[in-house]
């Protein structure tokens, strides 16, 4: 402003410029310069409306733009669509503009138009259209759904393949085996196959080296003892029945030697009680030709708690000594301690179970204990008789789930088999407390209780008496896997199944079949046929399930179609691995020529990823190499 000031005054003859400043001439051309200053700042406003890149800059409402675009026929957006901030709208007048200046008649003109019409921005450069005249083949084959498809009005899919099975036998494959197994005190398999008895199979005899046993011999021993059974496969030894079909059987029966959970990783179903054990000590050496005590002749000891013994073995003072005489010498002290058992001496507590026990100590001097007995135990604990105890190997700390439908069948003590039905505890979240209750009820004097992750149960009856069987039941009824972790014993092979299909919609007592008509159906490998399912219907508008059932029957022969409920389900006449069904959608190719395109510019790929467009692919697998420096070729 102090420009436009001095402009004015330098107009004026030399008196009047007065000095100094401000006076009222000044004060005069100030007022004037303002004025000509916002006339100027106004025309500049003026002129810079008239140009799209400048009109309604910084604004929050567009006033110029949309006199602009008014001259080509364009206005902003209003409701109820969403309305356009001031930088959308310029854009979109320039690339309006653009088409308008342009032509609409070119390819690029319709897409642009397109565009427009649709809301969106696309990247309209010639370079990066995907061009027809570009292409080798400037046509497009496309397959069409036919609308008189009827698949997934009646079936719920639009296709499928279904495949039979054939018969298999009983097949039973245990864990993964280490190179040497230790058969050492389970070293018996007790097998039925197929219709057949229980066959025992003596392992330990049949190996080399029991502690040692490899796989190879196992299966030559069951092979000897039931040909066509055993074979090894991924280190693993496999039980197959000799027959296929429902009629293959395999069954693995309870030894109180079984090898089963080693060499098959089979929980056993019956479990005894352990009789009264007496307290001994069996020394490690032999003593059948008499022992050279050298000096040693004091054996001290205390039996049952109570008696402190203490014989000189050797008064005489011989150094050799016979093993009666050693014998003697202990029973003097103990009537009936000592005795000898394949030139062993051996130390048998007097008192029955628990209360008796033995412990050897060391007298003040010449202690014989280590050339008597080596490196045998020192003491020893009897043992009372015990019930029979299952323990559980299924950790229920987590909860237990149990299908409807299940029950557990128990005997105990050698009584009746009692059948527990648990259907009443069924669900996805059931308690073991209440399971243990249960059982407890049911069995009754045995019981059951829930240690906070297995479940045990355990017979009345102590020592040998007490037992607990679990006999098998079928598989989805019994429940000794999910209480105890216990699984069957018994396992059956398949018969051959034929190939089939079900619907998963379910159809309502009428169908409406007037435009949606036709089934593409195939059966074992032959040709499609195409099923006009309101064929024998009176009202194509009204087909019942069964006019369904039976417009396929027709076509492709009695006994492919049947009604499930309220489903309609597809079966193959013939059972085995070429039995097979296939439903084909109704389609029709269309070949049309192939029409120039264009990438949308506002596609959120660009905005996250940087491009609209990539490919990528990864590399094969390889071997690991390391490639040396040196050229060696010389």
């Amino acid at each position: 402003m102090a420009t436009a000031i001095d402009r004015i005054l330098d107009l004026l003859p030399h008196t009047f410029r007065a000095r100094p400043r401000p006076t009222a001439l000044h004060s005069l051309a100030d007022a004037f310069g303002g004025e000509l200053l916002s006339a100027g700042n106004a025309l500049a406003e003026v002129l810079r409306a008239h140009w799209a890149d400048h009109a309604d800059r910084g604004e929050t409402e567009i006033l110029d733009l949309a006199l602009i675009a008014a001259l080509y026929g364009l206005k902003p957006r209003e409701a109820p669509f969403p309305e356009e901030p001031v930088e959308e709208f310029r854009d979109h007048l320039k690339r309006y503009v653009r088409t308008f200046l342009d032509g609409t008649s070119t390819v690029r003109g319709v897409l642009r138009v397109t565009a427009e019409t649709l809301g969106l921005r696309i990247d309209d450069d010639e370079a990066h259209m995907d061009a027809w005249w570009r292409r080798a083949d400037d046509s497009v084959t496309a397959v069409l759904p036919l609308l008189d498809d009827a698949a997934r009005a009646v079936l719920g899919f639009a296709r499928a393949e279904a495949a039979g099975t054939e018969s298999t036998p009983a097949i039973l494959a245990g864990p993964v085996l280490p190179a040497a197994i230790d058969l050492r005190g389970h070293s018996t398999l007790v097998l039925s196959a197929d219709a057949g008895g229980e066959t025992e199979v003596d392992l330990a005899a049949a190996v080399a080296d029991p502690s040692q046993a490899t796989l190879a011999e196992v299966v030559a021993a069951i092979e000897a003892a039931l040909p066509g059974v055993a074979s090894a496969g991924d280190g693993r030894l496999v039980l197959r029945s000799p027959t296929a079909g429902a009629a293959g059987r395999l069954e693995v029966h309870d030894h109180p030697a079984d090898a089963a959970p080693v060499l098959l990783g089979l929980a056993p179903r019956g479990y005894r009680g352990r009789p009264e054990a007496t307290a001994r000590i069996v020394g490690a050496h032999d003593l059948s030709l008499g022992v050279e005590l050298g000096g040693a002749r004091y054996l001290r000891g205390v039996v049952d708690r109570a008696t402190t013994i203490e014989p000189d073995l050797d008064p005489a003072r011989t150094g050799t000594v016979a093993l009666q005489d050693v014998i003697d010498a202990i029973n003097h002290e103990v009537p009936h301690l000592a005795a000898e058992a394949d030139g062993r001496l051996v130390l048998a507590s007097r008192a029955p179970g628990a209360a008796g026990s033995l412990a050897v100590q060391a007298p003040a001097a010449h202690d014989a204990a280590g050339v008597l007995l080596g490196p045998a135990a020192r003491v020893a604990v009897g043992r009372d008789p015990s019930p029979a105890l299952l323990r559980g190997l299924a950790d229920l700390s987590d909860g237990l789930a149990l299908p409807p439908g299940m029950r557990l069948r128990v005997e105990v003590d050698g009584g009746p088999a009692v059948d527990v039905d648990l259907s009443a505890l069924a669900g996805p979240e059931v308690d073991p407390n209440a399971v243990a209750q249960l059982l407890s009820a049911a069995l009754a004097p045995a019981a059951c209780a829930f240690d906070g992750r297995f479940l045990r149960l355990v017979s009345a009856e102590r020592g040998t008496a007490g037992t607990i069987v679990l006999p098998s039941l079928p598989a989805d009824e019994d429940a000794a896997g999910p209480l105890f972790g216990v699984g069957a014993r018994v396992f059956r092979g398949t018969d051959a199944t034929p190939a089939r299909l079900e619907a998963t919609v379910e159809l309502e007592g009428e169908t409406d079949l007037g435009a949606a008509y036709r089934l593409a159906l195939a059966v074992d490998g032959g040709a499609p046929v195409t099923v006009d399912l309101r064929a024998g219907a009176a009202d194509a508008h009204h087909v019942t399930r069964a006019e369904l059932r039976d417009a396929v029957n027709a076509a492709l022969g009695a006994g492919v179609a049947s009604l499930q409920g309220r489903r309609l389900a597809l079966a193959s006449p013939t059972e085995g691995s070429a039995s097979r069904l296939e439903v084909f959608a109704r389609e029709e190719t269309v070949r049309r020529r192939f029409v120039t395109r264009a990438a949308v510019a506002d596609d959120a790929a660009t905005a996250i990823l940087g491009f609209q467009l990539a490919d990528a692919r990864g590399t094969p697998p390889g071997l690991a190499r390391i490639v040396g420096a040196p050229d060696l070729s010389r």
